[in-house]
Formats: structure tokens, sequence, C-alpha cells
């Protein structure tokens, strides 16, 4: 199996290596018929939304949608933004809808765009939803990881890793995931038995107003792209760029 990661300023790091840790451990751990995990970049160089520099494998451009039999996209406030990219949604869009993709967080927004999500259930974090209810045809419900066949959505952030356990023992058996999160000592939250009950206690505390701090030091922001959005505040990951498509 080839896996490819999308990545791209601005992302949440943490959401792309909890999953690549999970299908990196398959090979590290001597399962069979392992994954080779390829990590494809918007752009030549990433720095994430905290900082981190990560040098992809590939450029988009340079390859093909299709070359992967597994595609997982991470999320953060710029996904509000790649979703309108016309030249990365073009390239996605030529995917086989056949093969499975796979989102953590708010990277459902661009399968939602894309057209992956079209009469499905899906899964976001909460301060995504209300964007995700923009999509008529995508039914959102309020659980971990929500497995459609050719697209697997999480929750936010750490979910990733819920995320990533899930695709191992969709594609290497559950063995391998209780092997993998042992081995990571991981709490596994999706088959913890109060698994709804603590995503009921998360939803309740956003709804209450918490919300993480969205301003970062100045040197760890990515130079912004030339597209005319304001980004000194959470706001204009809301907002529809201009001149994009409807």
């Amino acid at each position: 199996m080839k896996a490819g990661f999308i990545v791209y300023s601005d992302m949440t790091e943490i959401e792309f290596v909890c999953v690549h840790e999970c299908l990196s451990k398959v090979f590290q751990l001597d399962f069979p018929d392992p994954p080779e995990c390829h990590v494809i970049g918007l752009t030549p160089e990433i720095v994430g939304w905290n900082g981190i520099l990560i040098r992809p494998h590939h450029l988009y451009t340079d390859v093909a949608a299709d070359d992967y039999d597994l595609m997982v996209i991470s999320g953060g406030l710029t996904s509000r933004t790649v979703r309108y990219d016309r030249n990365f949604m073009a390239w996605l869009g030529r995917r086989d809808r056949a093969k499975p993709i796979a989102s953590i967080c708010s990277g459902a927004l661009i399968l939602a765009e894309g057209g992956f999500l079209d009469g499905k259930r899906a899964t976001t974090h909460t301060l995504a939803k209300p964007q995700l209810r923009a999509y008529p045809r995508v039914t959102i419900v309020d659980e971990r990881v929500v497995d459609e066949e050719t697209a697997i959505t999480s929750g936010g952030l750490m979910a990733g890793f819920d995320l990533g356990l899930h695709l191992v023992e969709r594609f290497w058996g559950a063995e391998a995931r209780r092997i993998i999160a042992q081995q990571d000592e991981y709490r596994d939250v999706e088959k913890h038995p109060d698994a709804v009950k603590l995503v009921r206690e998360l939803d309740v505390w956003h709804q209450g107003g918490h919300r993480r701090a969205n301003l970062r030091p100045a040197h760890w922001v990515a130079p912004p792209p030339d597209d005319g959005i304001e980004r000194n505040t959470v706001d204009y990951v809301q907002r529809r760029p201009a001149g994009a498509a409807s």
C-alpha cells in the first residue's frame, strides 16, 4: 500500500504526525504488507501552525492523486482556505472515488468541498462543524471516527491517533491496532467504554465559549500566500476568499 499525506502551511502538525506514527509502526513492528508513507506538500517547504518545519517528499504537482492507495488530509485553520485553492482541488478531484481518502479535524472541509463526502456521514472538530453544515449533502455525526468505506473522517487534533489506529485495524487487523496502541502507550479513546461521554463533555466545554488562543509569535508564521486574505486573526478562516468559486 502507498499512503499519501497532504500537508500545507499553518496545518496542525500533530494531526498528520499521529496518523503517520500509527502507519509507520506497521512497518517498524514487522506486520505484513506495511504501507509506504509519502508526504505530499502544497509547497516545497511547510511551516505548521506551531512553527514546525516540514519538507515534503513530493510537491503535489509532481505526483498524481491516484498514485496512492490511501490518502490522508490534515486539518488546521487554513484547511478552510485550502479548500478554495482551485489548482489543488482540481488535482485532488482527479482521484478515483473508489479509493479511500481520510481526513483529520477540519480536513473534512476539504473533502466536503471536493464532493468526497456527498451522501455520507462525517465528523470533524467541534469548532469546524458550523462550516461543515454548509454542505447539505453531508450528514454530521458526533463520533470520534466515521468510516464510510471510501471516506473516513475523524474529530479534532488527537482524534488523529484514533484515526491512525482505526486505519491500522481496517487494513492490518485488530491485533495490530492493540499492539501499536500499547507500544505507544496510548489510551485508545475510540475503544474506551466511556468514549461517547468523553466526546459529549468536550462538546459542552466548547459550547461554553472556551477556545484555544489563535495568535502565535510572528516568527512562527509561514510567509502567507499572496491571496489578499488578512491573517492577523482567526476570522480569516471563516471567509470565502475573493474570487473563489461558489
